[in-house]
């Protein structure tokens, strides 16, 4: 899992990064600098070497898509990382109908998009930024989708889900609904088997929420994640619910720089003994970001 950004500005509301602002872009290097270090660790420690790369970390890659398209390029050559194309995925908020351009050709990477809501109003509840509807930004996707090859038409629709905000079965009833022409784009290559659980092409990636600290927000409850899910397949769409990971190292879908927020929370509850340490730590780990 890569980060593309020292922190976002998108503002998202469930992510500890996106209140923290953005910082700067990473620079190519520094982006491949962490599948570097990856590969080693697992090297390390006796793992099988990565088999995915996603760019799901801090910030919105699209916001800085040269140092990732080049990154991408680097990732996929045979020279060098030599990652499938269909193996490193590139997940974006969509910050314009036009960003999905990114995808139009026959080597970029996988898709992602984050959905999180098929209601206007209540997507840009969770995501302040957005500027577009999401009419607008499935024409968008639906003309990079066009530009692939017939075999490459696939993409990843994510949703954190959030108690009482967006995991009602109701919402998976919206979702179900804007998917259908991305289903029809991508059906043609991509579906393998008859019936409402086939394959079409597009998989819904249902992310329960990660405590994220000083978030009102509440994680989802097993029971309303397998009912969202299985409304979504009795809609005929493909879907599955990611595994949390990262929750002891505040690295989880979400929740990256919210051990740094968690500091600076403590020296805002005027916890004196914290004070000092938690402003120390934060100001040097912005001024080193900064750098």
């Amino acid at each position: 899992c890569l980060s593309s950004q020292v922190g976002c500005a998108r503002g998202c509301t469930f992510c500890a990064t996106g209140r923290m602002g953005i910082v700067r872009n990473l620079t190519a290097s520094e982006i491949l600098d962490q599948a570097v270090a990856g590969i080693a660790e697992c090297a390390a420690r006796g793992l099988p070497p990565p088999r995915n790369v996603v760019f799901m970390g801090m910030g919105e890659p699209l916001d800085n898509a040269d140092a990732v398209r080049d990154a991408c390029a680097s990732l996929t050559d045979g020279d060098k990382f030599a990652f499938g194309r269909d193996r490193v995925t590139v997940s974006t908020v969509a910050p314009t109908p036009g960003c999905f351009e990114f995808f139009a050709r026959a080597d970029a990477p996988a898709i992602a998009f984050s959905l999180h809501a098929a209601d206007d109003a209540l997507r840009r509840r969770l995501v302040p930024t957005a500027r577009y509807s999401l009419a607008e930004l499935r024409d968008g996707l639906l003309r990079a989708l066009a530009a692939r090859p017939t075999k490459r038409r696939r993409v990843v629709v994510e949703c954190v889900l959030i108690r009482d905000v967006n995991d009602g079965v109701d919402d998976a009833e919206a979702i179900a609904d804007f998917l259908k022409p991305l289903e029809a784009a991508c059906r043609g290559a991509n579906s393998n088997a008859d019936g409402p659980r086939r394959r079409t092409g597009v998989l819904v990636n249902l992310i329960p929420f990660n405590a994220v600290a000083s978030s009102d927000f509440e994680a989802p409850t097993p029971q309303a994640v397998a009912a969202f899910q299985q409304r979504l397949r009795d809609r005929g769409s493909w879907a599955s619910t990611r595994t949390p990971r990262g929750d002891d190292d505040a690295a989880a879908c979400a929740a990256a720089c919210g051990g740094f927020l968690e500091l600076a929370g403590a020296a805002a509850a005027g916890l004196e003994q914290d004070v000092a340490a938690a402003a120390r730590a934060f100001s040097e780990t912005i001024a080193y970001l900064r750098e």
